[in-house]
């Protein structure tokens, strides 16, 4: 969704930090209209309300156009609810290092070997085939594709850079030039103060790795411990010189907002949003991805189902797609995120909320985006699926269902019964698989006593279950307590709420 405003201002003599204040409180305004195609005259008035006319005249045009606009939501915001991590059909017993995309495609490498393919009309990998030529130059993790069809890449910790030859063929990569990586002079103390010597340091000790080219193909970021590192390795980025794809400017450091004394890795840049990976103090556990807004330089850890208690990095997107490759199972591998089916009734949701407000929790949903919600509009109850409509709703492309709970309850009251039936066509309609089911909840209560209760609220959605004739030998129980939170340092009910969560999730026999 792409949003964006145009603004015309003739100043008066005031003071411009004032002006550019009230800038930025409509530019936060505007972001805040989620899902709106057109501004109505209303909405607008109020907004130029809040400038004064004794300081300057505005003149708001509102520009809705695929060609013309402002980002407001990041590439994860459509899949931060009602979706889940799965890997790619791609991934294999060994270590996918990287993933890519490319201007119409996607490349990945593992085991040595760099692959190339396009995309599933959905969100992950079609058919792939080496790339004998990339292979063989050893591609290291994330590369980068530029305007004129060359790539960039890391080897052994230097950057170079690939181009295509007159008659279509690859040439042999050059090491990128970049000001300051050549050698420099370095005094040093000598044995008394009248002394000084200089030496020239190995340049093989300052590492570049993972690198990304922005959306103009002016600006490489990638991850170095170049000399004035606040860590290991930081986020840098140089300029193009003269459009020369191999020249480029001394590497610039992005700063605390992003860098720290702890490893930041893999930049990806979508409109003015970078992601990266780290291992800073407030991540997970080991590397999790942030999201870091270029306007404003905050920067946030993103919660699930893009991290997890592994090692999760080399977040790439394009609107459309969107990979990472993790650790959260063993093995790293390569994920996407698939949408799951949610069931919470409105009437739980409420009653845990304490008002009678709509709830987006409240739905059923598949991969096709065939939507069958049961609320409507005004927050009344409108489900019309009976048993024989949900055995034909469409669940291939579900795997993993997901019930919520009041605080500190574990019983599956009457207001589940819609729910329970739609869970049970979903099971039936995966005859051959198994199913594990996994209690959570949020972080009120001793960790002892938030395990039992993980642990009963898996149990008796099992017990139901079976009781309604499901195998047990198909259902198998864990408590996972407060370890997976879907929403870490949940800040208010409707954050606790989406913690306190039964998972039905798909395991192949």
């Amino acid at each position: 969704m792409r949003t964006g405003f145009f603004l015309c201002i003739i100043l008066n003599n005031q003071k411009k930090e004032v002006i550019l204040q009230k800038i930025w409180i409509i530019y936060k305004g505007l972001a805040s209209l989620k899902k709106i195609q057109i501004f109505t005259n209303q909405e607008i008035k109020s907004y130029l309300f809040m400038i004064r006319t004794d300081i300057f005249y505005v003149v708001l045009l509102i520009a809705m156009t695929l060609g013309f606009g402002i980002p407001i939501y990041g590439i994860e915001t459509k899949y931060e609810n009602g979706y889940t991590m799965e890997k790619s059909q791609v991934n294999t017993n060994k270590k996918e290092d990287g993933v890519s995309l490319l201007t119409d495609s996607f490349a990945y490498s593992t085991h040595n070997k760099t692959f190339c393919g396009q995309f599933k009309e959905l969100l992950d990998f079609d058919s792939t085939i080496i790339k004998k030529d990339w292979s063989n130059w050893n591609i290291e993790g994330q590369f980068t594709q530029t305007a004129k069809g060359s790539i960039i890449f890391s080897h052994e910790g230097k950057l170079y850079i690939a181009k295509i030859t007159e008659d279509n063929q690859w040439g042999k990569p050059e090491k990128l030039k970049i000001k300051g990586m050549g050698k420099r002079r370095v005094t040093m103390r000598g044995s008394s103060l009248f002394y000084r010597s200089w030496r020239y340091p190995e340049e093989d000790a300052i590492v570049m790795y993972n690198p990304h080219l922005s959306k103009d193909g002016k600006r490489l970021f990638y991850a170095s411990n170049y000399y004035g590192t606040k860590g290991n390795l930081d986020i840098w980025y140089s300029d193009m010189i003269e459009d020369k794809e191999n020249e480029w400017n001394e590497p610039v450091n992005m700063g605390d907002s992003i860098n720290s004394a702890s490893n930041e890795n893999y930049p990806f840049i979508h409109d003015e949003f970078l992601y990266f990976s780290s291992d800073k103090k407030d991540s997970l556990k080991g590397s999790n991805i942030y999201k870091h807004n270029l306007t404003t330089q905050e920067s946030h850890l993103l919660a699930e189902p893009f991290n997890s208690d592994g090692d999760d990095y080399n977040m790439v997107g394009d609107g459309k797609h969107l990979f990472l490759v993790s650790n959260r199972d063993g093995n790293p591998d390569i994920y996407y995120p698939e949408q799951i089916f949610i069931a919470a009734t409105d009437s739980i949701v409420a009653d845990s909320l304490g008002d009678n407000s709509v709830k987006d929790d409240s739905l059923l949903a598949n991969n096709d985006d065939n939507a069958i919600k049961n609320i409507n509009n005004n927050g009344d109850n409108q489900s019309n699926i009976d048993s024989g409509q949900a055995q034909k709703l469409e669940f291939q492309n579900i795997n993993v269902c997901i019930l919520y709970f009041i605080f500190d309850q574990d019983n599956f009251i009457d207001d589940y019964k819609k729910e329970i039936e739609m869970i049970m066509n979903f099971i039936d309609y995966h005859k051959e698989a198994n199913f594990k089911i996994t209690g959570h909840t949020d972080t009120r209560g001793s960790i002892e006593y938030n395990q039992r209760l993980s642990e009963r609220r898996a149990q008796k959605l099992k017990s139901i279950l079976m009781n309604k004739g499901v195998d047990g030998k198909r259902l198998n129980t864990v408590g996972r307590s407060e370890l997976e939170l879907a929403i870490p340092n949940a800040r208010n009910e409707k954050e606790h709420l989406l913690n306190r969560r039964v998972i039905i999730e798909k395991i192949e026999k």
